[in-house]
């Protein structure tokens, strides 16, 4: 069964090997992480992406393409948000994609461009099945739309005055969007899937792409507010909501502090159950899928909505 392929140590470890192999032969800057950490990291986290009816043989292919497509999504985040750069990165990433669905011969010129090469390179070479029309389709879609969002949160870095709650979620949900993981499993279930079941599931993946940036704001939300003074959807909320004040981010820190440990407390509980109210979506939506078990789909968002309500506002010393 493929649950017991991708608990295999043996398994594992080719895939975490593949990725720290890959790093170091193109020399792919990691800012945040030891390559081998950010690899089994990414295994553990994409073995609970895989659909049931993804055939065992096909597993470990699936397990890498999905790692590449990790590294590609950390090191253009890296590029925008460390070196305050990504506009070469992301024009590249743009022609690479639009070479590969049409055709031609990719030409590459930066290492994010490249490892979007590999991984489509890897994508496309995948035996001919029922659905890869429809996955090819999609990821070419899904692939636009992730780029365009790193683009918008590349602008909005340096232009924060810009952003507004509704265009931070529709972008910022995007460059983590699930949807790509999707598309690599239908391309390799050799079972033909109806479309409105690829629909639900295209919505499901969404869900979890919203309830994870949620998760993912309040995680980082002390250190955005004071020290990186970047927005996230808790900030924009709570200017949205007139509850802390437009420049809240450039105020003097002895004001920050204060507004901090009065205004953010409520916020941060609202998040929290943003999170709550995603995964009842995600429950209702998955109950009319019946040609895949997702269960373990289902199942990320208990421990996603767990972990959220385990953690309590906490304010530095």
């Amino acid at each position: 069964m493929l649950e017991e392929l991708i608990r295999n140590d043996q398994i594992m470890e080719n895939v975490q090997e593949f990725l720290s192999s890959y790093v170091k032969e193109h020399s792919v800057p990691l800012q945040r992480e030891h390559p081998r950490e950010f690899a089994i990291r990414l295994v553990r986290t994409f073995t609970l992406f895989t659909l049931p009816l993804v055939p065992d043989i096909l597993a470990v292919d699936s397990l890498k393409i999905k790692c590449l497509y990790g590294l590609w999504n950390t090191v253009i985040d890296d590029r925008i948000d460390c070196d305050q750069e990504g506009k070469e990165d992301l024009i590249d990433t743009i022609n690479v994609i639009r070479e590969c669905f049409s055709g031609k011969e990719i030409h590459s010129k930066t290492v994010t461009g490249h490892i979007m090469k590999s991984f489509l390179d890897m994508f496309l070479a995948f035996p001919e099945g029922l659905n890869n029309d429809t996955a090819r389709e999609l990821l070419l879609l899904d692939l636009l739309r992730i780029t365009n969002a790193f683009n918008y949160e590349r602008i909005a870095l340096t232009n924060d005055n810009i952003v507004t709650l509704t265009e931070y979620m529709e972008f910022s949900t995007s460059t983590i969007d699930a949807r790509p993981l999707l598309n690599i499993d239908l391309a390799l279930i050799q079972k033909k899937i109806d479309p409105t079941t690829i629909g639900i599931l295209r919505e499901v993946y969404r869900l979890f792409g919203l309830a994870f940036r949620f998760f993912n704001d309040l995680a980082t939300l002390e250190r955005e507010f004071y020290s990186e003074k970047s927005l996230n959807s808790v900030i924009l909320y709570g200017i949205e909501k007139g509850v802390l004040p437009l420049n809240v981010l450039h105020m003097p820190d002895k004001d920050k502090k204060s507004i901090y440990e009065k205004k953010i407390p409520l916020l941060y509980d609202d998040m929290r159950e943003q999170i709550s109210r995603c995964k009842q979506q995600v429950i209702s939506k998955a109950s009319y899928i019946t040609e895949i078990d997702v269960n373990s789909i289902v199942e990320q968002f208990d421990l996603l909505v767990e972990r959220a309500s385990s953690d309590s506002f906490v304010t530095s010393s």
